[in-house]
């Protein structure tokens, strides 16, 4: 009966420790390098701001705008 027990302690502690601190550590790890990146990414000005995105989309001609509008396809 103790073994049993014992055995039981040994495969939850197995699986806290070897799956589930493996988890926590590579989420952390990838929470952390996500969050600077995006940090690095906002403050180095490389995202462009609202007003440059509204020339960008006005400097589209209307030859293109008329291909990039969403116009449902029929089924033949």
């Amino acid at each position: 009966m103790f073994g049993i027990i014992v055995s039981a302690i040994n495969a939850v502690s197995y699986f806290v420790f070897s799956s589930l601190t493996l988890k926590f550590v590579l989420f952390t790890l990838m929470f952390y390098i996500s969050s600077e990146f995006i940090r690095f990414i906002t403050g180095c000005g490389c995202i462009p701001n609202g007003p440059q995105i509204a020339q960008a989309f006005n400097a589209i001609p209307s030859g293109v705008w008329y291909f990039l509008s969403e116009r449902p396809v029929s089924p033949s």
